[in-house]
């Protein structure tokens, strides 16, 4: 796979949310839920400890979703983007869409561990009112869609981002030729 910049990851992971919410024919809260969350669910990546962690040495020039290289990561780090992603989300989209971010990668489900809670880009308070809102989100979203009926929602989300993962980058498919 060839490395691919961080907006056009997310814009093709929406572009792929919207099809499949239509194919599915989804409600529409699920729906718009679905593409808030692939729009953002990787936005946390846009942090220079995790570009370092993927080897990527020209960021902020150049920001990253995913690094292309299947080696051994450069830099060992606790930090988790799907995190960072649900803080700049902020309060503006649903629980549904900020729970499918937080747990695209198998965290959310109650909770971020204490030593994953932490974003060098905000505040600690703010890090720290954003993880304990996560198990009480998670309960309610259980709540109104039973345990099955939500993790088959966050699945549609591990989906898109497969899918726009699987797509290069224009530029990676110019620099090929």
């Amino acid at each position: 796979m060839a490395p691919q910049e961080l907006k056009s990851h997310c814009e093709r992971a929406e572009a792929y949310a919207k099809r499949l919410g239509a194919a599915l024919g989804l409600p529409e809260v699920e729906a718009e839920a679905l593409r808030a969350a692939a729009a953002w669910h990787d936005r946390g990546k846009n942090r220079e400890i995790w570009q370092r962690s993927i080897g990527n040495l020209e960021y902020p020039n150049k920001v990253l979703a995913k690094s292309g290289d299947k080696g051994p990561t450069a830099l060992a780090s606790r930090y988790r983007h799907e995190f960072g992603s649900v803080l700049e989300m902020g309060r503006e989209v649903s629980d549904l869409a900020l729970h499918m971010v937080a747990a695209h990668h198998g965290r959310a489900r109650p909770h971020f561990p204490d030593e994953e809670a932490f974003d060098w880009k905000y505040p600690d308070a703010v890090a720290e009112f954003a993880a304990s809102e996560v198990p009480a989100r998670f309960i309610r979203l259980q709540r109104r869609y039973s345990r099955w009926g939500l993790a088959y929602l966050e699945s549609l989300l591990r989906a898109v981002d497969v899918w726009a993962s699987q797509e290069q980058d224009e530029t990676a498919l110019e620099a090929k030729a």
